[in-house]
């Protein structure tokens, strides 16, 4: 219906929030690769001159180059700090796509280590720490606080290889079906299976 408003000699300009088929997730899109029904297919925007799409962190070019997802410019996730940073500039008179880098004030990265060799340090990044020789109770969150003022994210070291033995990879999210992934997820959390009434 939006193609009977084309104005002709006009550029028609999209922006869409969806998951096109196509498109490449990253380790924090798990959730849209999951069962493929929210996946919209690019034939659907046939006619535009360019759409511009959100929902995808990754930066993408789709649809011989008139699909494209500008990815986000600020890392929402620690799985995602190796994805470069941008934002995308259109120039509508030829439709020429212009890539500028965005350099963020504060770097987001994963410091390892033990309490000790961690509270020896010193950053203004956006850090997940992982203590790896006890548990980060309250005092020990505190004193790293004090030297990390931004960290987001403290965990147990431990806890994450225990978890890493029953946890899910994205090849296994999009190969398995929905009902798969929540079991292994109630698996995980629980360390028991689903029952018949759960499934």
């Amino acid at each position: 219906r939006m193609r009977d408003r084309f104005l002709p000699g006009r550029c028609n300009i999209l922006a869409a929030h969806c998951f096109a088929c196509g498109a490449e997730v990253s380790e924090s899109d798990r959730a849209a690769a999951v069962g493929g029904a929210s996946q919209v297919d690019p034939s659907v925007f046939e006619g535009f001159d360019y759409v511009a799409l959100g929902h995808l962190h990754r930066p993408q070019t789709l649809g011989g180059g008139k699909l494209r997802y500008s990815g986000t410019p600020m890392c929402t996730s620690f799985a995602e700090t190796d994805v470069p940073r941008s934002v995308t500039i259109v120039d509508t008179n030829d439709m020429s796509l212009k890539e500028v880098p965005v350099e963020p004030l504060h770097v987001m990265r994963t410091l390892r280590g033990t309490r000790e060799k961690l509270c020896e340090g010193s950053s203004q990044d956006y850090l997940r720490l992982i203590v790896t020789d006890e548990f980060p109770t309250a005092p020990v969150q505190e004193a790293l606080r004090r030297t990390y003022p931004n960290a987001l994210q403290i965990d147990c070291g431990m806890q994450i290889a225990a978890s890493a033995r029953t946890g899910l990879t994205l090849e296994e999210v999009r190969a398995d079906s929905p009902l798969d992934v929540a079991e292994k997820f109630y698996l995980n959390r629980t360390g028991r299976e689903m029952d018949d009434e759960m499934r």
